[in-house]
């Protein structure tokens, strides 16, 4: 098949969905299939790549940061996908159309998929949601996101939400996405898979988060455990990797909670550089507000790392993993007493690695594209 990838994420920019489609339209290219990928402009970035069946188009856009992109970054990504999708995609004739976010990649790929009478598959990510914790959107603009997503939604051939909880907000938005949905997860490549459990061996609990530095985030949250473990007498140390528009905000809360020296914030990093972090490292925290099915948790797990995460984020699959413990969000007790028996407990923490392995052994990037290739063959096969 020729499938088009719309998504206003891609690498080199951040973000977890930027991994999952780069990671999906290698593995469609690897599959047979003419991938053609279609995102935002990027700082230091060409115009245009081609691979052996995968090209990837990058739009105009006034993009400058590699994280979080800011409101106006956002609006000028999706006034340049509406221009040149349409353009694009009548030069490819796709078979089918995958958007990743129901805004503004989904919103613009579904009138653009409905005018070439294509299939067009909206995978949900978490933020594009509403209802969803820790929205980045002002008050004035989330009435129009929410219709624009609700008109995604009534216009997309298939609603793919990345987890269960995603799926809930979705229906209840709209209730006929029930009938028109399916859960297709996240994936983890083979390189990341340890064969053992990570560990630092340094007689210091290590403890790594990887994500962009936005509200949504809380890593505040981990300074006050790195906070409260130090004066338990507990050595500890946390190492902050990515970037983001609170990275300032977030120095100043470690420094008035006296852990600046306990805590490393070393930016964005590349991806071989953070599987190797990971590995170094004995326990990875979850903080967030709200997740979908996290990348990093699950890269995370399948390098071997145990997770504590909060009831808000990643419970459900952690817990259903077997690979980490959840706390709520607002029980700094509850996280303390977890991190508390991690540091003393290593069988206890290696119990949790092994399990978090076994997990992410199931969870491939080939099995997920595969999953999205099955649902276009089946909506080609229904007329649609």
């Amino acid at each position: 098949m020729r499938l088009a990838i719309v998504n206003h994420e891609y690498p080199p920019l951040a973000g977890g969905a930027s991994t999952a489609s780069a990671e999906i339209a290698g593995e469609l290219a690897a599959l047979g299939h003419e991938v053609l990928v279609v995102t935002s402009a990027a700082p230091d970035s060409p115009c245009r790549i081609e691979q052996p069946r995968l090209t990837v188009v990058r739009v105009p856009a006034r993009r400058r940061s590699l994280s979080a992109p800011s409101i106006p970054e956002l609006i000028s990504v999706s006034r340049s996908l509406a221009r040149h999708l349409p353009s694009l995609l009548d030069d490819f004739r796709p078979d089918g159309v995958l958007a990743f976010f129901a805004i503004p990649s989904g919103w613009v790929a579904v009138r653009a998929g409905r005018r070439l009478r294509v299939p067009v598959i909206v995978s949900l990510r978490g933020s594009d949601v509403p209802g969803f914790p820790g929205r980045r959107l002002p008050f004035w603009a989330q009435t129009i996101a929410r219709r624009l997503v609700r008109s995604t939604l009534r216009n997309a051939d298939l609603v793919a939400p990345n987890c269960d909880e995603l799926l809930r907000l979705a229906v209840a938005l709209l209730p006929e996405v029930q009938d028109k949905s399916l859960v297709i997860g996240n994936g983890l490549s083979e390189s990341w898979l340890a064969s053992e459990p990570a560990g630092s061996g340094s007689g210091v609990l290590r403890l790594v988060t990887v994500g962009q530095l936005i509200a949504r985030k809380r890593v505040d949250l981990a300074f006050l455990a790195v906070h409260y473990l130090a004066n338990a007498g507990i050595s500890c140390r946390l190492t902050v990797v990515g970037n983001g528009p609170f990275r300032t905000i977030l120095q100043q809360c470690a420094a008035d909670l006296n852990v600046s020296g306990q805590v490393d914030f070393l930016g964005h990093q590349p991806r071989d550089e953070v599987r190797r972090l990971l590995r170094q490292h004995d326990v990875y925290l979850c903080t967030s507000a709200g997740e979908g099915m996290s990348n990093a948790v699950l890269e995370a797990m399948g390098s071997g790392l145990p997770v504590v995460t909060t009831d808000e984020a990643c419970h459900a699959w952690v817990a259903a993993a077997g690979g980490g413990e959840s706390v709520p969000a607002d029980d700094s007790a509850a996280m303390n007493a977890v991190l508390t028996r991690l540091y003393h407990d290593a069988p206890y923490r290696r119990k949790l690695a092994e399990a978090g392995i076994r997990y992410a052994r199931t969870r491939t990037w080939r099995a997920t594209a595969e999953h999205f290739v099955a649902a276009f063959q089946q909506l080609r096969s229904n007329g649609r």
